[in-house]
């Protein structure tokens, strides 16, 4: 009998599978990358309008209070998960 002590196998793969493959290396060097698209989102981002402070009193109140979400929602919720399980044979 035979023990083979080498626990490092890695995981199994399916017959006639390639091993994973490295990741690519980028083929520009960082100094070569264009940041016009930065400047865009750095753009957009100066333009986003600020927090809405009443949506965000609102969500307060909502998290603060013990009876939110009612019953009634919580039973909905979780008759529409049930209807989504998978029928077992048991």
């Amino acid at each position: 009998m035979e023990v083979n002590l080498n626990i490092n196998t890695g995981p199994a793969r399916p017959v006639g599978s390639r091993p994973p493959t490295p990741p690519a290396r980028p083929a520009a060097s960082v100094e070569a990358v264009s940041f016009q698209d930065s400047a865009a989102l750095d753009r957009a981002v100066r333009e986003t309008t600020a927090v809405r402070s009443e949506a965000v009193a609102r969500a307060e109140t909502l998290v603060a209070n013990v009876k939110y979400p009612p019953a009634e929602t919580i039973q909905a919720i979780a008759n529409l998960l049930a209807m989504k399980l998978p029928a077992t044979g048991e």
